[in-house]
């Protein structure tokens, strides 16, 4: 099963828990939610989701956005510019 991260305020669906406050069962795939559903914390719509890709790690799978965090971004910026 995959999950989904709302790219405006991070929330995640995940297919194997569903939705269910919304009426979407565990295991609903991404394609088979509605697509007039919005996410329920910041209300925008699918189309504002990316799929998080899988990374597996000594046998262990955790998912990532592949982003850099904020806050190693500003961290290596400032180490660039004070040497």
């Amino acid at each position: 099963m995959r999950r989904w991260e709302c790219m405006v305020c991070g929330f995640i669906y995940d297919e194997a828990e569903g939705w269910p406050e919304d009426g979407i069962a565990p295991g609903t795939r991404w394609e088979d939610v509605p697509d007039d559903w919005q996410c329920p914390e910041c209300g925008v719509s699918k189309s504002d989701f990316a799929l998080l890709s899988r990374i597996v790690v000594s046998g262990q799978g955790s998912y990532s956005n592949n982003r850099l965090p904020v806050t190693m971004a500003v961290m290596s910026r400032e180490n660039f510019f004070t040497g």
